[in-house]
C-alpha cells in the first residue's frame, strides 16, 4: 500500500506544470490598471494579476509555455475633451525566469529589452497632431 501511494506521489509531482517567474516592469509614467498573463491561444485570459506604479515591479509565476500578456494603463488626458485608456499585449516564449518590460513608444526603448530573457511590451502612444497654422487675410 506505501509503495503504492508513494508511486502515486510521484505520478503527481511528475505531471505537474513548471512554474517559471515573470517579474513585471512599468517603465511608463503612469499606473498600469490591470495585466493578464495567459496561455497563447486560451479563450480565458484569467483575472488580472495586479497592478503596477510608475517604475514598479510585482512577480507573477505561468506555467512553460508561449503566454499572452495583456496591459491596460490608467486614463491619459489627450486633451480638454477626450480621454485614453491605452493597451499593449505581447507573446513571450517562458522556458524558465523572464521579465517583460512595459514601455512607451515614444520614448527611447529600455536598455535593459539587450539583456537575456528579457521582452519589450509596448504601450503605443500617438503624438499630437500639430495645430492648423492660421489663414491669413483673403
Amino acid at each position: 500500500m506505501r509503495e503504492m501511494l508513494r508511486a502515486l506521489i510521484l505520478l503527481l509531482v511528475g505531471c505537474s506544470p513548471t512554474l517559471h517567474t515573470i517579474t513585471l516592469v512599468n517603465q511608463t509614467d503612469r499606473a498600469i490598471e490591470s495585466i493578464h498573463v495567459y496561455p497563447t491561444g486560451s479563450a480565458d485570459q484569467g483575472s488580472s494579476r495586479g497592478t503596477l506604479a510608475p517604475n514598479a515591479t510585482i512577480e507573477v509565476k505561468q506555467a512553460a509555455g508561449n503566454v499572452d500578456i495583456t496591459a491596460a494603463s490608467a486614463k491619459v488626458k489627450i486633451d480638454d475633451k477626450t480621454n485614453e485608456k491605452r493597451t499593449a499585449s505581447g507573446t513571450i516564449p517562458l522556458t524558465g525566469p523572464a521579465r517583460v518590460i512595459f514601455h512607451d513608444s515614444n520614448k527611447p526603448s529600455p536598455p535593459a529589452l539587450n539583456q537575456p530573457n528579457t521582452y519589450g511590451v509596448t504601450f503605443r502612444v500617438d503624438e499630437p497632431e500639430p495645430e492648423p497654422e492660421p489663414l491669413g487675410p483673403i
